[in-house]
């Protein structure tokens, strides 16, 4: 690649190749570039604007062969920007200039080819490429001075007329890229001083155009200097007071937005940069029509129903930001910004309604960031609404009913519409309303539906105050009464993922309000068992993550306790529940911090509440409810032999109050180490097996007093009593063969305490006899 050109991979050398001819004969392009210091101010600059413009003044068309150098160059692979003095750019430039001048340009047959092929392209790698960081100095200020002649170029265009049809659209596209303050260039040279452009520049100039107000300011404030420097030379060259001129002929009621847009937009990229006063001159009057015609555009105009992906494909939307961008700048235009922020918002808002669904997530990511912006200390550009304003112009436009009003199905809809309510929620613009509207919004809809509202609200609800928390815990309490078993299910899971998922002690109220609603939801006598249980698996889910844990089950322990206490119909499911409970806790101690273990923990409940004997109580007064059952209706009961038939209580059989009790005494004695005492065995014994309605009892209770035994759960100073006084006492005629199997089991072990009988080795079936006068030895003869 020749040197000394901009070009695509790297920064070119400070020398020109051989391989660009010379523009004119008796014209040699230097073997070198020799830039020198302007001993004025605008030396080289009125050198581009005047002088060097006189090299060309014969030239009556493009040069050809330069001209098609340039696009050969300008669309190769490894493109080619000759941006040296004499080389293809500014040599055509020159004589584009001198056509500009005649009034020849229109009748030119490679005009428009250049402006459209050449010199739009041409601008657009210039300010743009990525390999710019590669560069050379020398280059970007060559580079620089090739803006400052396209805005002459572009001034003696608008000297020449000011009918907009004359311009063409690369006229306005080459500007934009030329003034655009966040353009690669521009960006590249953020920081850079004015002293690598060798030249001299007046300060009070700089005053006219530019932001800057003070001399000092000028050398203390570096920033963008380059551009502020080309500003101030397009001001300087009659470029404000051109464009006035071609607003006011050419700007009416009927101006179409698309030439808004061009018109606006270059000044508007860098109107931060412009004085205020400059940007009221300039363009004032062009704004306000603008801003009129956006805000009488009436909704069919907006074509809102084709808005397929990005919005700010749409004309109405960049002309908005475009003036935006205008009138923030100034004090006395700040209320035609807010007109423009809200007539964005209705747009938004509109295609919201009626777009195709790729569409509405264009528009739910837009409302995102400007909710966000608005929220934020650190915005991505100014407002001039506040957000307490914002927010209360979307309620009146009816923001929630439209965000949820269709979508919910597409769970990339319920993502974005997540980000939109959590930004309304960290500025506590959501109301009690608002939430009604959201939960209302899953009634009778498909699965899929109430899914993705759950999930929504599953990740919102950290994000609510206290009285939404609580508002919407009233709402899942209410929905449950009229709900259908799979709806039931459903919002199980709701409750117990909000427990779960939030179950650290920095949200341990979000844990609690779950679980006191869970235990609240289950208390219902018309729910079925499964429902029961369905309730009580998310109420240990919960328990079982919530950090920390101890206190809260604890307290739940000590509920299902009230529940044996007052015999309530809920019984099971407490007995249930407590066991699982208590499992959670550790058989053993393997840590080196000290925890508790399980049978700590149940001995510990134990001693504090008396459990086994309070259990033992409600056996056997669920066994006196079943006898005044059966004896008030004998006929019923006696054509009823399967114990899992029979429902003498609530919606559990027999059986199942029978091994629930029974099977939970049974844990609390083996985990947790403790012994049936003496009272509470001869209580068993009689409400099971002295006083058994029904065989099973019986049954069940020789098998659980066998096994208790065998596994040395009963008190060893109960045996003999429990064995004389209770199994010796009991009929024959009532033993059956688990009877005899419980007898045998007592009789070896009270031999065996009193050592007459001899167990050579431990869980061997047979016994050497130690004394021949064994204990009531004449039962068992």
């Amino acid at each position: 690649n020749p040197a000394g050109r901009a070009m695509s991979s790297s920064a070119p050398a400070s020398t020109v190749g051989s391989s660009s001819s010379n523009i004119v004969d008796h014209l040699q392009r230097p073997n070198t570039f020799d830039v020198k210091t302007s001993p004025s101010a605008h030396a080289e600059l009125n050198a581009v604007a005047n002088e060097r413009s006189k090299v060309w003044e014969d030239f009556t068309e493009l040069p050809s062969g330069m001209l098609s150098r340039l696009f050969d160059q300008l669309h190769r692979t490894r493109w080619v920007v000759p941006v040296l003095p004499n080389q293809e750019l500014e040599g055509l430039m020159e004589v584009a200039i001198v056509l500009i001048k005649r009034g020849t340009d229109k009748t030119s047959k490679f005009f428009e080819g250049f402006l459209e092929k050449g010199l739009q392209v041409a601008f657009d790698k210039l300010m743009n490429d990525e390999a710019m960081k590669d560069w050379k100095i020398e280059i970007h200020r060559f580079i620089w001075l090739s803006v400052a002649r396209f805005f002459i170029m572009f001034t003696e265009k608008m000297r020449r007329t000011l009918e907009a049809e004359d311009f063409h659209p690369a006229y306005w596209k080459i500007l934009q890229y030329a003034m655009s303050s966040n353009s690669r260039f521009h960006m590249q040279n953020f920081g850079r001083k004015a002293d690598f452009l060798q030249l001299e520049f007046d300060s009070n100039e700089l005053m006219l155009y530019t932001s800057i107000n003070t001399v000092e300011e000028v050398h203390q404030r570096v920033l963008q200097l380059w551009l502020l420097l080309l500003l101030s030379y397009f001001g300087k060259i009659g470029g404000f007071t051109l464009m006035r001129n071609f607003l006011e002929r050419n700007v009416n009621e009927t101006t179409k937005i698309t030439d808004f847009i061009d018109w606006l937009r270059p000044f508007a990229s860098c109107s931060l940069l412009l004085k205020p006063a400059v940007i009221t001159e300039t363009f004032g009057p062009t704004i306000q029509v603008a801003v009129a015609r956006l805000e009488h555009i009436d909704d069919k105009e907006l074509k809102c129903e084709i808005v397929k992906s990005d919005l700010n494909e749409s004309p109405y939307v960049e002309l908005a930001k475009v003036l935006q961008s205008l009138v923030l700048v100034n004090p006395e235009m700040i209320h035609l910004g807010r007109q423009m922020q809200f007539f964005s918002l209705r747009y938004i808002l509109r295609v919201l309604q009626v777009a195709p669904f790729a569409g509405r997530i264009a528009a739910l990511e837009e409302l995102h960031v400007v909710l966000h912006n608005a929220a934020s200390e650190f915005r991505q550009q100014e407002l001039v609404i506040s957000m307490n304003d914002l927010t209360e112009w979307l309620r009146k436009q009816h923001l929630i009913e439209i965000l949820v009003r269709d979508n919910l199905h597409h769970p990339a809809y319920c993502e974005r519409l997540e980000r939109v309510f959590r930004v309304l929620l960290e500025r506590n613009a959501i109301t009690v309303e608002d939430m009604d509207i959201l939960w209302n919004v899953q009634r009778e809809k498909h699965d899929v539906i109430q899914r993705n509202v759950h999930d929504l609200i599953a990740k919102l609800v950290n994000g609510l105050n206290n009285v939404l928390q609580e508002h919407l815990f009233e709402r899942m309490k209410e929905s449950w009464a009229n709900s259908s078993s799979r709806q039931r299910t459903l919002l199980l899971d709701l409750i117990r993922r909000i427990g779960v998922d939030f179950s650290s002690l920095t949200e341990k109220e979000l844990t609690i309000r779950s679980l006191s609603l869970l235990w609240d939801l289950f208390h219902d006598e018309r729910l079925p068992v499964e429902m029961i249980d369905a309730a009580l698996e998310a109420h240990f889910n919960v328990l079982e993550s919530a950090v920390p844990a101890e206190e809260l089950r604890r307290l739940y322990i000590e509920r299902c306790i009230d529940e044996l206490l007052l015999d309530s119909v809920f019984v099971l499911p407490a007995l249930k529940h407590m066991q699982r409970l208590m499992t959670l806790m550790p058989e053993c101690d393997y840590s080196t911090g000290r925890k508790i273990t399980r049978a700590e923990y149940i001995a510990t409940v134990q001693q504090d509440t008396e459990l086994c004997s309070r259990l033992s109580k409600n056996v056997a007064l669920y066994m006196e409810k079943v006898r005044n059952a059966v004896n008030e209706k004998p006929h019923v009961y006696a054509v009823i032999e399967n114990a899992n038939d029979l429902v003498f209580v609530g919606r559990y059989t027999h059986s199942d109050n029978l091994r629930i009790r029974l099977s939970f005494l049974h844990f609390l004695l083996s985990d947790g180490q403790l012994w049936l005492m003496t009272p509470q065995a001869n209580e068993l014994w009689d409400a099971l097996i002295v006083r058994s309605v029904f065989e099973y009892e019986r049954t069940y209770g020789f098998q659980l007093f066998g096994t208790m035994q065998d596994q040395e759960d009963i008190d060893p100073k109960a045996l003999d009593q429990l064995f004389t006084s209770r199994i010796l006492k009991l009929p024959v005629e009532m033993l059956n063969e688990e009877g005899f199997s419980c007898f045998k089991t007592f009789w070896t072990a009270v031999n065996k305490k009193h050592s007459k009988l001899f167990q050579p080795t431990e869980g061997m079936s047979h016994y050497l006899m130690c004394d021949f006068d064994l204990e009531v030895s004449e039962h068992v003869i």
